[in-house]
């Protein structure tokens, strides 16, 4: 799996709002990093370092919902639960979901 920052050209868009406090140079570099992060995550998956995943999925549930991005929360909350279950097929599965999620979304201007 790659991390790929371009959508597919015929993905519907998700307009993301920065909350209150959050400029949207600061939400856009946010999910900059996550998308970078998924290509982290698929390797930390295939040697089996199932610790740093769960590391990933937690952050993500703890940062998606502060930077206005519930559903990242919800895949955090997912990725953490599969990490310490060492699921690797649901963790494929999620880090894809991730991936594909994160291509669709735009942050709107403040």
């Amino acid at each position: 799996m790659s991390a790929t920052t371009e959508p597919h050209p015929h993905t519907a868009r998700i307009l993301v709002h920065p909350p209150p406090g959050i400029p949207s140079d600061v939400l856009a570099g946010f999910l900059s990093r996550c998308r970078g992060s998924i290509g982290n995550l698929s390797a930390a998956l295939e040697q089996g370092e199932f610790d740093a995943v769960r590391v990933f999925g937690h952050r993500l549930k703890g940062t998606g919902g502060a930077y206005g991005v519930p559903k990242l929360t919800e895949i955090g909350k997912a990725v953490e639960r599969a990490a310490v279950d060492k699921d690797s097929g649901e963790l494929r599965h999620l880090a894809g979901e991730a991936e594909a999620y994160l291509s669709q979304l735009d942050v709107a201007a403040d």
